[in-house]
C-alpha cells in the first residue's frame, strides 16, 4: 500500500469516533513516507492505546518492526462534522464524557 502513495501522495483521510455522538474529521492531504520513524512511531502507538508493550500484540508487531514506515500527512483540505446536539438523547450511558470524543 505504501506503493501507491509513493507514485501518487494525494489522498483522503478520515479521524472519526464509530460510537455516538458522531463526529470527526476528514479530509485531502499530500503524504510523505518516512522509513526511519515509522518503528518508533509504532511503539508510540502501542504504549498510548495498550498501556505498554509487554502483550502478545505488541510483541508480535515489534517483531516486524523493520518493515513499518510513518505516513506523515500535510492537510491541504480539512472539514469536521458533529453530530453531537441532534444525538443527545442516543448517547450511551457509558459515555459520561462524551462531549470529550469530539474534536
Amino acid at each position: 500500500m505504501v506503493s501507491y502513495l509513493q507514485d501518487n501522495p494525494h489522498c483522503a483521510f478520515e479521524i472519526a469516533s464509530d460510537l455516538p455522538p458522531y463526529c470527526g474529521v476528514r479530509g485531502q492531504a499530500i503524504a510523505r513516507i518516512d522509513e526511519k520513524i515509522g518503528a518508533e512511531i509504532l511503539e508510540q502507538l502501542l504504549v498510548r492505546y495498550l498501556g505498554d508493550t509487554n502483550n502478545t500484540l505488541s510483541r508480535n508487531l515489534l517483531a516486524k518492526r523493520q518493515h513499518e514506515v510513518a505516513i506523515i500527512l500535510k492537510p491541504v483540505n480539512v472539514y469536521k462534522w458533529d453530530f453531537s446536539s441532534r444525538m443527545k438523547d442516543v448517547i450511551p450511558p457509558m459515555l459520561e464524557l462524551a462531549d470529550k470524543l469530539c474534536p
